[in-house]
This record gives structure tokens, sequence and C-alpha cells, in this order.
């Protein structure tokens, strides 16, 4: 099986449920009111971009054990906490954040940091903490925060988890279950599929991680959903959907992603349409590779 379709099979394998204890939206912290923990700020990481969120390690008001939060900009007043414990209390506690990756969903920007917490005197875990930036300051994405995480997974990919599980949150609304199984994450781009089984239409989203393409959902009558793949060529990632239509023929989607820009590759479509008619998904990907190469 092709490794994006088995990543992709088996995504809920690696759901690992996150134990912190997030602050619920709205709830922030006066800067003024904690004591930062000056030694534990740590420069921009690499992945965001300069006006990402800032993420601060500091102590509450008659607190021994350490808090950790995010400020909006440099400038910020207000810490949004990812988690807070209480003078008194002792676990959870926020040890370090070590990560952070950007996506972007209907034209707001969102990240995904990635930090570590005490459970107890000898369990430490890993925990992700969403949050969305807007012109009123930092929204938790509660949606994220209250669901299971993946484990053993980059940070970009669990940020390019986040567009994706957006968008089949919106799918659920229009009656649209997304195929987890057909569907496939990368680092730097998605494809979300989905089917209707009451209309019987299927529709994909394709888009890059960091930036929104602007190219609009391919939605089509479908019996089914049968396949997907994808095909790094060089600097360009090719991906391929395969679905049935109602007449019981194999239709075939293929978008190309290069410089963080996706498009669909409707030429490419029609170059490999017979291929396509096969139903084979394999067939389909060699196929490519070959013309490809030659081209």
């Amino acid at each position: 099986m092709n490794a994006n379709l088995l990543c992709a099979a088996i995504l809920n394998a690696f759901f690992l449920l996150g134990t912190s204890a997030v602050a619920a939206a709205g709830d922030q912290t006066p800067l003024d009111k904690v004591e930062l923990i000056r030694q534990a700020q740590k420069p921009r990481f690499a992945s965001l971009p300069k006006d990402a969120p800032k993420p601060v390690l500091y102590f509450l008001e008659n607190a021994t054990v350490p808090s950790c939060g995010l400020l909006a900009s440099e400038k910020s007043s207000m810490i949004t906490p990812m988690l807070e414990t209480d003078p008194g209390e002792n676990f959870p506690n926020c040890l370090e954040v070590t990560d952070g990756a950007m996506f972007r969903y209907r034209g707001v920007d969102g990240y995904v940091f990635r930090y570590r917490q005490r459970d107890t005197r000898e369990d430490v875990s890993t925990v992700y903490y969403f949050v969305r930036k807007t012109s009123d300051g930092l929204q938790p994405i509660d949606k994220l925060n209250m669901e299971t995480t993946l484990k053993n997974k980059s940070i970009k990919y669990i940020a390019a988890w986040a567009k994706f599980r957006l968008i089949s949150l919106e799918n659920e609304k229009d009656s649209q279950e997304t195929s987890i199984q057909h569907s496939i994450i990368s680092d730097a781009a998605i494809v979300n599929v989905s089917r209707n089984s009451e209309t019987g239409s299927c529709r994909t989203v394709a888009d890059t991680v960091f930036t929104e393409s602007g190219i609009d959902p391919v939605s089509a009558t479908c019996s089914a959903i049968l396949s997907s793949t994808s095909l790094v060529r060089g600097k360009a990632t090719y991906f391929i959907v395969l679905i049935g239509d109602e007449s019981l023929l194999t239709k075939g989607q293929i978008f190309s992603v290069r410089d963080n820009k996706i498009h669909r590759a409707a030429d490419l479509e029609k170059r490999l349409s017979s291929d396509i008619g096969s139903g084979n998904i394999l067939e389909v990907k060699e196929a490519l590779r070959k013309y490809l190469v030659s081209h």
C-alpha cells in the first residue's frame, strides 16, 4: 500500500489524548501580574513568521511551578494561557514550549505550539495548543484543543492536520463525510476528500498549509471514493484522487504543488485519461511518473 494511503488509513491509530488544562476561550492573564521566567524565553521559532505569537513561561502570583502562554505581539499586555497552574497546585505544570508552526484557513492565520508538561513527579507528556490570530488578538481554537492530537509527527504536519480537521468540520455541516482513508496530509499541502451518501456527491478540497490557494473545491456526482496517492518529482508534489461516477466509470483528479502553490492539473488528467479509466491507482501513478520523466 502507498505510504500516503497507509498513513491516512491508520490516521486515527496515531491519536494521543492531550492532558493539558487549557484555559477557556477568552481567558487571559495580565502580563504585569505574573513573573516571567526570563532565562526560559526563546527566540522566535524558525518555522514561524516574525509576527507570530510569542511563547512565554511564567509564574502566577504565589505559584511555585511554571505556566506557559502566548503573547499576540511584543507589545501585548495580556497573556493567552496554554497551561496555567494555580498557586498551591503542582501538576500539571509547563516545562517548555518546544516548537510552533502556522497554517492559514478562511483568511485567518492559525498557529499550533508544542509544549512539554509534567503530569506527575514521574510522568511528562507532549501537548499541542491551537490558536488563531485576529485583529482582536488571539483566540484559542477550542474545536482542536478539545480533540485528540497526533503522536510522533512533525510540527508542520500537525499544522497541516489542523487545517485538514477544520475542513472536515465544515464538511460535517454539509453532511459530507470526510474519507480518512483516501484523503492526504503532508507537511506542505492537504487533500480532503468527502462524500454525501444521501446526494451521492463527492467533494475534494486541495490546498497548501501556509497559504490559501484560492482554487474552488472540486464537486462531482459519484458512487464512491476509490483511491488516492501522491508522487514527488523534483520540487513538485502531485496528488491523485480517483472516484467512481454514477455510471460506474472512474474519474480522476490531479493536483500539483510547487513553491507553496497548488493548482488542478487538468491537462494531466486529460493526458492520462485512459490510465485513469482503468481504475488502478498504481497504474495511474506510474503513467504520471513516466510522463514527468519524459517532459
